[in-house]
C-alpha cells in the first residue's frame, strides 16, 4: 500500500483466528496502523441483533420530545456526560452541527479532594425509562460487545507492530475508563438559512484523543473524511458489516509519535445526504466508541521500546494535519488531566458552569498558541 492512501483499508478479523492467515493479518494490521492509522474491521464479532437494537434505540432517543432530552443535558453534569444540544460544541474553533449523548462507564464520581481531571469518570445521566424503554439496556449490550472487540485489538496491535503481544494493558486501568457518543448530524438545508452555505461543519478536522476509536455509522450517508499524509481528504463511506477503526492521540502519545493518530472530519454537503437516485436520507446517525488509557498514567510512563524496523518504516513517512496544533502535547502531565483539557475546550458552556477558572487558565493558553 502506498504511504500516500487514497484508499481506506479493510481488514478481516476472521484471519487473526488462524495460524496459516494471522502472520498476513498482522502484516495488513501493521501497513493499516502505521501508513493510514484508519480501517474498516469486518466479521468484528458485534451480533446483528445488538448492533439493529442499539442504532433504532439511539435514533429514538433523539426523537425524544426536546424537554426530555433536556433532562439529562451535559450542562447537569461535572463529568461531560449527556445530552448536548446542536451548535453547543467546537472544534478547531468553530461551532459543530450536530447534536449528541455521551456516556461513560458509569462509574461512582471522584471526591472533591481529588485532582479535578477525575471527574473524566462519573455516573451517567439515563433517560427516564418509561420515556424510551429499553435505550439503557441496549447501550450497555453495545458496549460491552465493543469492549470486547477493543480488548483484542489491545493485543492484536501489539503483535503487529512487533510488541510483545500484552505491551500496551499496563496502560489502562483495570476498571474501564471508555465512552459512548451517539451523535445526530442534521440535513443541511435545515441550517442553511442560519449559516452561508458550505460554511457549517459536522465536525470540524480533529484527531481523536483516545487510544483506538470503534466507530459503527449508522445511516448510509457519506461525509467521513481522512486527511491523508499529504494533506489530501479522503471519504470514508459506510460499509454494511464493517465497523471504523483508528488510531488516537493516546496510541501516538505511547508510541513516541511513531503512529501517529490520523486527522478526520464530517462534511455535510447535500450531496452526502441523498442516496444514489437523489432520495432525501435524512439526518446522519454516527457512533464512535473511544478507548482510553488510565487517567492517572503520567507522561513519564507512556513509553514503549519501538522495534527500530517500525520506527524506520514510520520515519519515512511525512504527515501533514489541519486538526488544532494545540493539542499536540495534550499529555504532557497525565493522560486523565489532556482528556479534560479537551473537554474544557469543546464544551465550555459545560466547562463555565462547574470549572470556571480552569476555562479561562485554558483559554487563555489556547489563544496565546495560536498568537491572538
Amino acid at each position: 500500500m502506498a504511504v500516500n492512501f487514497t484508499q481506506i483499508p479493510t481488514i478481516d478479523l476472521a484471519h487473526a483466528q488462524s495460524p496459516v492467515t494471522k502472520a498476513s493479518f498482522l502484516s495488513d494490521l501493521r501497513d493499516a496502523i502505521v501508513k493510514v492509522g484508519f480501517f474498516y474491521v469486518k466479521n468484528h464479532g458485534v451480533p446483528n441483533n445488538v448492533e439493529r437494537n442499539f442504532v433504532e434505540q439511539s435514533v429514538k432517543f433523539f426523537d425524544l420530545p426536546l424537554e426530555d432530552r433536556l433532562e439529562v443535558e451535559m450542562l447537569h453534569s461535572k463529568h461531560f456526560l449527556g445530552y448536548v444540544r446542536e451548535q453547543n460544541e467546537k472544534t478547531a474553533q468553530r461551532t459543530d452541527f450536530r447534536e449528541t449523548f455521551n456516556l461513560g462507564m458509569d462509574l461512582a464520581a471522584p471526591g472533591e479532594e481529588e485532582p479535578a481531571y477525575r471527574n473524566m469518570s462519573g455516573p451517567n445521566l439515563w433517560p427516564n425509562e418509561t420515556a424510551i424503554p429499553g435505550f439503557r439496556a441496549a447501550m450497555e449490550d453495545y458496549v460491552k460487545h465493543i469492549q470486547t472487540l477493543g480488548d483484542d485489538f489491545k493485543v492484536l496491535v501489539a503483535e503487529a507492530l512487533d510488541l510483545e503481544p500484552t505491551a500496551f494493558l499496563r496502560f489502562f486501568d483495570e476498571q474501564p475508563q471508555d465512552r459512548l457518543k451517539l451523535a445526530k448530524y442534521p440535513v443541511p438545508s435545515s441550517i442553511a438559512d442560519s449559516e452561508p452555505s458550505g460554511s457549517f461543519q459536522g465536525i470540524g478536522p480533529h484527531k481523536d484523543s483516545s487510544f483506538l476509536t470503534f466507530l459503527l455509522q449508522g445511516t448510509p450517508h457519506r461525509g467521513l473524511e481522512v486527511q491523508n499524509k499529504s494533506g489530501e481528504w479522503i471519504p470514508a463511506p459506510p460499509i454494511p458489516g464493517t465497523l471504523v477503526v483508528n488510531i488516537g492521540r493516546m496510541f501516538e502519545a505511547l508510541t513516541g509519535g511513531v503512529v501517529t493518530a490520523t486527522t478526520h472530519r464530517v462534511s455535510l454537503e447535500e450531496k452526502n445526504f441523498v442516496d444514489r437516485d437523489g432520495r432525501p436520507l435524512g439526518p446522519r446517525f454516527s457512533f464512535p466508541m473511544f478507548q482510553l488509557l488510565a487517567l492517572d498514567l503520567r507522561r513519564d510512563q507512556m513509553t514503549l521500546d519501538m522495534p527500530p524496523h517500525i520506527v524506520k518504516l514510520a520515519k519515512e513517512i511525512k504527515v501533514m494535519s489541519d486538526a488544532e496544533k494545540f493539542f499536540e502535547e495534550m499529555f504532557r502531565d497525565c493522560a486523565g488531566s489532556g482528556l479534560f483539557m479537551a473537554r474544557v475546550i469543546k464544551h465550555e458552556d459545560v466547562a463555565r458552569k462547574w470549572y470556571p477558572d480552569v476555562l479561562d487558565n485554558v483559554l487563555k493558553a489556547q489563544k496565546a498558541e495560536l498568537g491572538h
